[in-house]
């Protein structure tokens, strides 16, 4: 998945390498050092001008019309009717991804909390395989928690983990007047300081092998090998499985916890900083895929459950209608003005490649049913991964529910509730 290479120049013999001095070496050394303390500066005060410009021409009406306007959140699927009637009446395996996006993961977790309530039950408890990254990766972990006091049973459930989002979003993405300037409004360190206190409030010390769902996938990713990273409750081999596919991954299970998984698939570059974690330097798991689903099919189909019908139900966390950079001037943008929209505009490329990838896996497959369910984002402003203000979040939570209730009128009852009940009334303990 991640490829690297080095250049090697060989030995010429009308080259002359000169070594420099000691004293030569640091004051070299000094003057990058000054030259970098510079540039920072100077960069943060160009932020700074340009967020007090933004907030000047920005008026309060304009932000509260951008939040308000009703409109129909979209979906899209991908399927094969007879999957879900075999001759031996087998339920199929089912795979529950959710994507990556900061505080947009409210709209997934707004069409969960709806699917709890047809259900009538958990849905960790209807699905054989939950994943996902960042964001995902986090509701996915926060949805298999075990209670203190009741171990077998969940600690979360999807309504639960609504509202724990309100609470330590607006936490998690804040940051006081003295890291701000400490930090040179997030030049020179992360824009956010590390979350692990947040979240060691909402998950404890539980290990992350005693996660209640059948299986449990977050992604990260390894900063010193650029290899995919695991974090799972029942590994099974994986790893070995995807080195023969050629997808170079580790897997972490025992001596983990949830709070390690969590602060490792949200260390997003720039926003916060990378999770130390045994040997691993670890970021966000968006950086191999914002989308888990093609991954965690592969395994399913390959693996798992080789000849069983599969039904994958993937959440998306929102899609722009423009992408994140249409509305900004970026034909005058230099380096600095690229960071941030760059990775959103890449991340969000890839979650559109991997769905395109899936809807070919699934028309090829007779026995693999592909439900991809996406809202859409009218402007910048709602799709910003660290816009954590109350208004936002509950526009983010309104357009999620639309979706899903528009999906479910549509059809959608028989294509995901009807085997998520089915799997519930005949769970296994």
């Amino acid at each position: 998945m991640f490829a690297s290479s080095i250049s090697l120049a060989g030995h010429h013999p009308n080259i002359k390498v000169e070594i420099p001095s000691r004293q030569k070496q640091y004051s070299t050394t000094i003057t990058e050092k000054i030259k970098a303390v510079v540039i920072n500066a100077f960069l943060s005060i160009v932020q700074f001008f340009q967020t007090l410009f933004n907030c000047v021409t920005s008026t309060k009406e304009e932000l509260r019309e951008d939040l308000t306007p009703a409109r129909m959140g979209t979906y899209k699927l991908t399927y094969q009717l007879p999957m879900l009637e075999t001759e031996d009446d087998q339920d199929p395996f089912i795979i529950l991804t959710i994507d990556s996006g900061g505080v947009l993961g409210k709209i997934p977790i707004a069409m969960l909390r709806k699917i709890e309530e047809e259900i009538g039950g958990r849905i960790i408890e209807a699905v054989d395989i939950i994943a996902g990254a960042s964001t995902g990766g986090i509701i996915a972990a926060l949805l298999s928690l075990p209670s203190v006091n009741h171990p077998e049973t969940p600690r979360y459930s999807a309504e639960d983990v609504d509202n724990l989002y309100d609470t330590f979003a607006q936490k998690i993405f804040s940051h006081s007047t003295y890291y701000k300037v400490t930090s040179l409004w997030g030049a020179t360190s992360p824009k956010y300081p590390p979350p692990y206190e947040v979240m060691k409030d909402v998950v404890g010390d539980a290990q992350l092998q005693d996660a209640l769902a059948k299986r449990l996938i977050v992604t990260s990713v390894d900063l010193l090998s650029g290899n995919l990273v695991l974090f799972e409750n029942h590994p099974d081999n994986t790893t070995d499985f995807l080195e023969e596919k050629g997808i170079h991954t580790y897997s972490i299970s025992e001596g983990a916890k949830f709070s390690d998984a969590i602060e490792a698939t949200s260390a997003a570059p720039t926003y916060f900083p990378s999770k130390k974690f045994e040997k691993y330097n670890l970021i966000d798991g968006f950086m191999a895929d914002k989308n888990s689903a093609q991954l965690v099919t592969l395994l399913a189909t390959e693996k798992i459950a080789r000849n069983r019908p599969i039904l994958v139900i993937s959440l998306g966390t929102g899609e722009t209608v423009q992408g994140p950079i249409a509305e900004k001037n970026s034909l005058e943008w230099g380096w600095s003005q690229w960071v941030q929209p760059l990775i959103e505009y890449l991340i969000n490329t890839r979650a559109k490649e991997v769905d395109l990838q899936m809807e070919l896996m699934a028309k090829n497959n007779p026995l693999l049913n592909y439900v991809r369910i996406q809202s859409k984002l009218e402007n910048a402003l709602e799709a910003q991964m660290d816009n954590a203000t109350p208004e936002n979040m509950q526009r983010l939570g309104d357009l999620g529910t639309y979706t899903i209730n528009h999906f479910l009128d549509n059809g959608g009852r028989e294509m995901i509730i009807d085997p998520l009940r089915r799997k519930l009334l005949n769970k296994e303990f």
